[in-house]
């Protein structure tokens, strides 16, 4: 998704990382879908930083991997100098209703997150 950027930022200085999340590329593949909870993930890319020896990082994200960005921050700030989130907005959790059946409620089932729950 990022080959343009990963070519030109290196170049203006800056070091790239794009790692496949959990399930995607060339990771394996949990078995059990508690295992893709967004508190999994982050604890993921916190050793990844802490295996490349990196304190804090600017964290640019898109699509799925802004909700995942948005809760890195969250539960790290004082990990990330910088979020650049391009296309997903914060949403606090709504503590009435699970975030699926919000979505559907405002998209309805036809929504692709919508399509991929059992």
């Amino acid at each position: 998704m990022w080959p343009h950027q990963m070519l030109h930022l290196p170049a203006a200085g800056y070091r790239t990382i794009a790692p496949d999340l959990r399930g995607y590329g060339r990771t394996n593949t949990p078995t059990s879908t508690a295992d893709y909870i967004v508190f999994h993930i982050v604890i993921d890319l916190m050793c990844l930083l802490d295996a490349l020896g990196l304190d804090q990082v600017f964290l640019v994200a898109y699509d799925w991997g802004a909700s995942i960005a948005w809760n890195f921050c969250l539960l790290r700030p004082n990990r990330i100098k910088v979020l650049v989130n391009m296309s997903v907005v914060f949403r606090p959790r709504n503590q009435v209703r699970k975030p699926i059946e919000s979505m559907r409620k405002v998209f309805g089932n036809d929504y692709y997150t919508c399509r991929f729950q059992i």
